[in-house]
């Protein structure tokens, strides 16, 4: 079984740049709350911070470079993705 680890980040969806503390066990998000020693947001966060664990786990999120061909949506290597653009 894989360890759990906390990290601790800012987030990235407002101006207010909340700290955060991410328990992770792998790549699983188990929990995100306010990191109490945040000197702006002194473990404060918004519903938006909080969503960042069901926004990690939606199986729509696109986790791989696409590339759009026609009508269709391709997985290309990074490479290709710069290449491209």
């Amino acid at each position: 079984m894989t360890a759990t680890r906390i990290s601790y980040a800012t987030c990235p969806l407002c101006e207010a740049t909340c700290g955060l503390e991410i328990e992770t066990r792998g790549r699983e998000i188990l929990s995100i709350r306010g990191d109490a020693q945040d000197v702006f947001s002194s473990g404060y966060i918004c519903p938006k911070a909080y969503s960042l664990k069901e926004l990690h786990a939606d199986p729509e999120c696109i986790r791989e470079p696409m590339v759009r061909r026609g009508d269709q949506w391709m997985s290309v290597s990074w490479d290709d993705a710069f290449a491209e653009i």
